[in-house]
């Protein structure tokens, strides 16, 4: 345990980069939480798990009507590009 005090003496100098760093892991910690579920419907379409949508949704801000527009997105990249190409661009 002492060498862990001793290094992080060290790191004083340092201060602005190390909460520079923690800031930035905590913000990917957040988009990687809310970016892996945005893609969860496009692999369920993807997969045919889920019929395809090609009736355009009307976007409002509640949650029904931006998983139907997210939806009707992901069916339509599916159809105009084909499943592989559709599934290089997301990923």
């Amino acid at each position: 345990m002492s060498t862990f005090w001793k290094l992080f003496k060290k790191l004083k100098k340092y201060k602005y980069k190390v909460t520079g760093n923690i800031v930035c892991n905590v913000f990917v910690a957040l988009f990687t939480v809310v970016s892996i579920p945005t893609i969860i419907p496009f692999f369920k379409i993807l997969f045919q798990q889920v019929d395809q949508t090609l009736v355009i949704a009307t976007f409002a801000l509640d949650a029904d009507s931006i998983a139907a527009w997210s939806t009707y997105q992901y069916s339509r990249l599916i159809v105009d590009f084909g499943q592989q190409t559709a599934l290089l661009y997301i990923c």
